[in-house]
């Protein structure tokens, strides 16, 4: 897979964390995806299939967080994505920078990991 079709699906997954669309979403993942993130908030855990992702997506899209592509950077076999998500909601601050780690399988993503530079501040935010 060349390194644009990497970056376009991961693109087209981060959209889903503004406006999901379980449609679209089945376009880039595989159907056993796997999501992994951090802490103990209410989008914690291992989210698995588009529903789970689904499931996921649904509840950062609710707390309206920005998510903003700082930078690419391209594995062996696999895309990490640099992103700074903020928000604001119910006087609590999402401020953070995230490393989203894709892996993929044939032209599809077949995992993600995500890796926070604050989770007790997600963990307050989608408490």
């Amino acid at each position: 897979m060349e390194d644009t079709d990497q970056i376009r699906l991961a693109k087209a997954f981060l959209s889903q964390l503004r406006k999901p669309d379980p449609q679209q979403l089945r376009t880039v993942v595989t159907d056993d995806v796997l999501w992994t993130f951090p802490g103990k908030a209410s989008i914690s855990g291992e989210a698995v299939g588009v529903e789970g992702m689904m499931a996921r997506a649904k509840v950062i899209a609710s707390h309206q967080v920005e998510v903003e592509i700082v930078r690419a950077v391209y594995g062996f076999s696999g895309l990490a994505v640099l992103l700074h998500n903020t928000g604001s909601r119910k006087g609590q601050i999402l401020d953070e920078y995230l490393a989203a780690v894709f892996q993929y399988r044939g032209d599809r993503i077949s995992r993600l990991d995500s890796y926070l530079s604050d989770v007790p501040m997600m963990e307050t935010f989608f408490a």
